[in-house]
């Protein structure tokens, strides 16, 4: 009862049913604001641990830990980043996969610790928290389950799926019912599949750069080494080592299906499913498999060191050259390089980085200066036309708005609608640019509308209002406006 009947809302809960929901419990617990400010951080501690619970697994340090940590914060050595745009950390606004990522984690080390159960649990988790991610997972995990059937036997088997499907189902169920009103179904043969991906989000179907495959391929061979080596030095930790290279070769192999389907054969619904999404799973795994490799090889000219100047330094200060000095410069250097590594990236002119929280209400700018005040004073009992490609109008003013760009369907469930209302407000023709490169001219498309389009549209969508760039020569009562958009009220 947010904002009924409104058209981007309708949107979220078909993408992230679940997420939607835990904003919604929050909301009315404790206010909105407070709700997704409690939400990111319960997620950052989630990550956090499921980060720490992993290097335990691999019988890393705290130390160790905390290097890694500082190599995914800052992307150092592309840990985090995978073949297209998403990370694994995530977006600076707090959104699904940071908690289902949190869960993949969770999901390896149990595998790692022949925990089968408790892998399937998580795995089930990360269904409910995101559909895609939570199949890729239960896909990467697959083999350790197969290889132990016979083992496992029927009784076995059952409780396993029963603890999977347990926390899965919700997710599950949801997908049987948008199936059902027609996410495979296309709804209209003007807006195929294909252009639909072309036009909206290239960038989580391509391979983002020939950098981001060899940076991955990179990881795979890493982790290939270490294991490989560390078998040859007949470390318990190899074992470990070859259960993250196999996920992650599992990885790629889903990562090849996905381009397969998309380069070459076109079919788009494989594709559909982005396989990619948990690539940066990847140089997370290289990246813990280069820590270990380095404390054990330190370890080991430690020891050898210690054996050399043992008599003539004495055995005590050997073993702390051996324990302390050898680890801890290693340990020391792989900080200092991720460390600087991060101060050079966030001095970038596109990095986005602050201290604390950041209210989207608080940005400087003319768009949420405007949405603030329709916030405070615009009429309540109305929809509100505005600007396609600008994002956020229905969080930041509590009204209801006809389609947002960034708020885009799944599948062919409710895509119809969602490019009638992008033509609508564009004058019936879509821009030809390629995923957010659109924003920019649906924008000019809809400033340019005269003022009887203006007004066939509010009477289509029952708006009563309009938000227009001031550069629009419609001539009607204008209620509010700055430097950039003002505010009109639709005859």
């Amino acid at each position: 009862n947010y904002l009924p009947g409104d058209f981007n809302i309708t949107l979220r809960l078909y993408h992230h049913r679940v997420f939607a929901w835990l904003i919604a419990g929050l909301s009315k617990l404790i206010g909105e604001e407070r709700g997704i400010i409690l939400l990111h951080l319960a997620g950052a501690v989630l990550f956090a641990f499921a980060l720490w619970y992993l290097c335990r697994t691999l019988r890393l340090s705290l130390l160790s830990y905390l290097i890694a940590g500082l190599f995914l914060a800052t992307g150092f050595l592309w840990t985090g980043l995978g073949l297209e745009e998403n990370t694994f950390i995530g977006n600076i606004e707090v959104q699904p996969p940071l908690f289902a990522h949190s869960f993949v984690m969770l999901a390896a080390a149990c595998l790692l610790q022949s925990r089968y159960r408790l892998a399937a649990f998580f795995a089930g988790l990360t269904v409910l928290f995101h559909l895609q991610i939570g199949v890729i997972c239960t896909l990467m995990i697959a083999p350790f389950f197969v290889v132990k059937l016979k083992s496992f036997g029927l009784r076995e088997i059952i409780r396993l799926a029963v603890i999977y499907l347990l926390p899965a189902s919700s997710a599950v169920m949801h997908l049987l019912e948008m199936m059902h009103r027609g996410l495979l179904r296309p709804t209209s043969t003007t807006w195929s599949l294909a252009y639909y991906i072309n036009f909206r989000h290239p960038h989580h179907f391509e391979l983002m750069s020939a950098a981001h495959g060899l940076w991955v391929g990179g990881h795979v061979l890493l982790q290939v080494v270490v294991y490989f080596r560390l078998r040859q030095m007949k470390r318990d930790e190899a074992p470990l080592v070859g259960g993250l290279l196999v996920m992650s070769l599992m990885l790629v192999g889903l990562a090849l299906i996905h381009f397969a389907d998309y380069y070459l054969i076109k079919h788009d619904r494989i594709a559909n499913i982005q396989f990619i999404r948990l690539s940066p799973l990847i140089t997370v795994f290289g990246t813990l498999c280069l820590i270990l490799f380095i404390n054990v090889t330190m370890q080991k000219l430690g020891q050898k060191l210690g054996q050399k100047l043992g008599q003539k330094l004495g055995q005590q200060l050997s073993e702390r050259i051996n324990k302390a000095w050898l680890p801890g410069l290693a340990s020391a250097c792989l900080m200092l390089s991720a460390t600087g590594w991060g101060i050079y990236t966030v001095r970038q002119p596109e990095a986005s980085f602050h201290f604390g929280v950041q209210r989207y209400s608080e940005r400087a700018t003319n768009w949420v200066a405007m949405c603030n005040w329709i916030r405070e004073n615009g009429p309540r009992e109305t929809a509100y036309l505005t600007p396609p490609a600008f994002d956020g109008f229905t969080v930041l003013t509590n009204r209801s708005n006809i389609v947002e760009f960034k708020l885009n369907p799944d599948g062919a469930l409710l895509m119809a609608e969602w490019f009638e209302r992008l033509q609508d407000l564009t004058g019936g023709k879509l821009a030809n640019e390629r995923g957010f490169k659109n924003r920019k001219p649906l924008n000019k498309a809809y400033g340019a509308l005269s003022a009887e389009q203006f007004v066939a549209l509010g009477i289509k969508y029952k708006a009563g209002y309009a938000v227009v760039p001031k550069t629009s020569k419609v001539n009607f009562e204008t209620l509010h406006e700055n430097d950039e958009l003002k505010l009109v009220k639709l005859p």
